[in-house]
C-alpha cells in the first residue's frame, strides 16, 4: 500500500511539473535590478555606484521544460569618485538585445531551479566628466565613450510558482565571454580599442528578480 501511495505522489509531482513548463507555453515575463555600492573612509575619500536595469522578455516552450525566448535590456548607472583635489562623475547608458535558452529543473509543483544560456548584443554610451582642483583654481575635462559589446553567458536562477497563471523568479551570478569595441573621444584626443574576455560575474548588479505570466498552460 506504501509504495502505491509513493507512486502515486511521483506521478502527480510529474503532472504538475508537466503543467507548470508544458510545451506550447507562451511567457511574458520581466526582470529589474537596482544596485548601490560605496566605499571609502569620508565624502573627500568616496567612490559610489548606482545602477538601474530592467529586462522585458517573451518566451515559448519548445519542449517541456525548456524555455526559447527573446530579451530586450535598459541599464541606467551612475559612477562618483570624490578624492582629495579630484572629483569625478560618469553618466552611462545601455540597451541590449538578445536571446535566451532556459532549461527547468521542477522540484515539485510550485518550485524549479533553471538554468539559462544568454547571447546578447549591448550598445552603451558613457559620458565623464572630471575636476581637478589646485591652489590656482580648478580644471574639467569631459571624456565620451561608445561601446559595443557581444556576449554569451550562463547563469542560474530559481522561480516559485505562487499560481498557475504566476512565477515569481530571482537568478544571481553568471559566467560568459565577452567581445567588445570601445572608442573615446575627448577635447585632445580620440582612440578606439578591442578587447574579449571570459570570465565570472558576482557582483550585486548580476542580482536580478522577475515576475512570469504564463499563457495557455
Amino acid at each position: 500500500m506504501k509504495h502505491i501511495l509513493i507512486t502515486a505522489l511521483l506521478a502527480l509531482l510529474g503532472t504538475g511539473a508537466l503543467a507548470q513548463t508544458s510545451q506550447g507555453t507562451v511567457t511574458l515575463s520581466g526582470g529589474l535590478s537596482i544596485s548601490s555600492s560605496s566605499s571609502g573612509t569620508d565624502e573627500n575619500n568616496k567612490n559610489r555606484e548606482i545602477s538601474f536595469s530592467i529586462t522585458p522578455k517573451v518566451g515559448y516552450f519548445i519542449a517541456d521544460n525548456l524555455e526559447l525566448g527573446i530579451s530586450s535590456t535598459y541599464r541606467a548607472a551612475k559612477f562618483n569618485t570624490n578624492l582629495p583635489g579630484y572629483k569625478s562623475v560618469t553618466k552611462e547608458h545601455s540597451q541590449a538585445i538578445g536571446t535566451y535558452l532556459k532549461k527547468y529543473f521542477m522540484l515539485g509543483d510550485k518550485v524549479a531551479v533553471h538554468a539559462t544560456a544568454n547571447l546578447n548584443y549591448v550598445t552603451t554610451r558613457q559620458k565623464a566628466s572630471s575636476t581637478t582642483f589646485q591652489d590656482i583654481g580648478s580644471q574639467t575635462s569631459e571624456t565620451f565613450s561608445d561601446l559595443d559589446y557581444f556576449g554569451l553567458n550562463f547563469s542560474p536562477g530559481i522561480t516559485f510558482f505562487p499560481t498557475e497563471k504566476i512565477g515569481l523568479g530571482a537568478s544571481f551570478g553568471n559566467v560568459g565571454y565577452g567581445y567588445r569595441t570601445e572608442s573615446n573621444r575627448s577635447e585632445s584626443d580620440s582612440s578606439k580599442s578591442n578587447s574579449s574576455n571570459i570570465g565570472l560575474d558576482l557582483s550585486t548588479s548580476s542580482l536580478v528578480f522577475s515576475f512570469n505570466y504564463y499563457l495557455n498552460r
